[in-house]
């Protein structure tokens, strides 16, 4: 038999899902948070699913202690990140928005306890324009500036970065010194820059930002998981 507990501090909106979820499955209770339902719940009779209602990301931390026993879907409105990242974290597979019907729901809590998973549209939307958003941060920049440049250029520009003269450039790609001219023109006026210090400015701002965000991404990540 399913048994469900509701976690919700909207007690008028708890009510109404009991009322609902009641019709086809056993709602063994209404709680305010986890502390509510660990406290007046024994560990033998945990709930088969744990819908959460809430968006208190400290709740969210007590659930580690339930998940061996009990399966968690998400049900609020997937706006709260930290909370969204920290249940991922936790190994919480089901997110379902409240804006989905009731028979939806009452499918979604079979599906769950039979083992599956659910996550809505709406999150997985979100999902991946996070993933696009940090995709573009982290690497989008660098890549808009340096994909028009053809493999032989993008040769002669690392060469050039690392302060060699265009007589070294030359002799270490095998090429003239006109032709190291005419690769580092075309560069140029690819990167709309006119000198090497400008080439430097440009790049290195580029390498510094993308480190820096890749750092504040990974320590954005590990906050989130806290």
């Amino acid at each position: 038999m399913i048994k469900i507990s509701i976690i919700s501090s909207d007690i008028e909106y708890a009510e109404n899902l009991k009322k609902n979820i009641g019709k086809h499955y056993f709602v063994n209770g209404i709680y305010l948070n986890i502390d509510d339902l660990i406290t007046n719940t024994e560990k033998v009779s945990l709930p088969t699913i744990i819908l959460y209602c809430n968006n208190d990301l400290d709740d969210i931390h007590k659930l580690k202690k339930l998940l061996k026993k009990s399966k968690v879907i998400i049900f609020n409105n997937l706006e709260n990140d930290k909370l969204l990242f920290n249940a991922i974290h936790l190994g919480i597979k089901s997110f379902v928005h409240h804006s989905q019907t009731m028979n939806e729901l009452l499918d979604i809590i079979e599906l769950v306890s039979t083992g599956g998973t659910y996550v809505s549209n709406y999150i997985t939307y979100r999902l991946f324009e996070f993933i696009k958003d940090i995709t573009d941060f982290m690497l989008g920049k660098k890549i808009k500036n340096y994909q028009t440049l053809t493999k032989r250029e993008i040769m002669v520009l690392e060469v050039l970065l690392n302060g060699n003269s265009y007589k070294s450039i030359a002799i270490d790609l095998n090429i003239s010194v006109d032709t190291v001219r005419k690769h580092i023109s075309r560069i140029y006026k690819k990167l709309k820059i006119h000198s090497k210090g400008e080439l430097y400015s440009k790049h290195f701002n580029i390498e510094c930002k993308s480190k820096h965000y890749e750092h504040f991404f990974l320590k954005h990540i590990n906050q989130l998981s806290i």
